[in-house]
């Protein structure tokens, strides 16, 4: 009796193994990048006006409280975006002449890294950062 116990556990075992190898998640229609990427887009809009026809934004690395000052620029533009590395937490101060007063607008986003596994390999996928400094 102790022959056919392992010569159903053996079966049963073969039965999970040809199971596992075969790859029902397999999808060659798709595009996987299996390389690990190391940047992604941080895309920054703004509003011009009549007031703003430039708006200086200040960009950090993590939040704006932290004080990592990553670059500034002065936008002539409502919409750009940067090469930034991944994994990585941006936040941005944009400053807005309103008479005599200043409106600073700030925001935060985090360019993020996700994978799943296609025909056997890691496929990468970036998710892009946006920043939303217009007047609202």
């Amino acid at each position: 009796m102790s022959a056919k116990r392992y010569f159903f556990l053996g079966l049963a075992l073969s039965v999970f193994i040809a199971a596992c190898n075969n790859n029902t998640d397999c999808d060659t229609g798709i595009t996987c990048d299996t390389q690990y990427p190391v940047s992604g887009l941080l895309s920054i809009r703004v509003t011009l006006n009549a007031e703003n026809t430039r708006v200086p934004v200040a960009v950090y690395k993590g939040q704006v409280e932290d004080s990592v000052l990553y670059f500034v620029d002065t936008l002539y533009s409502e919409k750009i975006s940067y090469n930034v590395d991944v994994e990585q937490r941006y936040s941005a101060v944009a400053r807005y002449n309103a008479g005599d007063k200043t409106i600073l607008a700030i925001d935060g986003d985090k360019v993020k890294v996700s994978s799943e596994e296609n025909c056997g390999y890691d496929c990468y996928t970036v998710k892009d950062a946006a920043l939303r400094l217009d007047l609202r």
